[in-house]
């Protein structure tokens, strides 16, 4: 008898969200032509990293613009900056 070959689940860590939370999902862009922008993006981050969901690597280009997806409770959400929020809307 050969050895089981068993596939290892990597569990991802989720923050704990609220069961009557509205989660949402959200497009932060911030363009290098606007001083402090990303800097303003990058502390907000920070301080939520821990109650959001889920935040995306950066995927801008990082020279002249800066992309995050992110997601988690409307609450939160919503104490973005308007500054650092997209028009752009996200579909499923």
């Amino acid at each position: 008898m050969g050895k089981k070959n068993k596939k290892r689940r990597r569990r991802i860590k989720q923050a704990p969200t609220d069961r009557n939370a509205i989660i949402v999902e959200h497009c932060i862009t911030t363009d290098a032509d606007t001083p402090g922008e990303t800097e303003m993006a990058l502390q907000w981050l920070k301080q939520w990293r821990k109650k959001l969901d889920y935040i995306s690597e950066n995927q801008g280009c990082g020279c002249c613009v800066s992309i995050w997806v992110i997601r988690g409770n409307e609450a939160i959400i919503d104490t973005l900056p308007s500054a650092l929020r997209s028009t752009k809307t996200l579909s499923a």
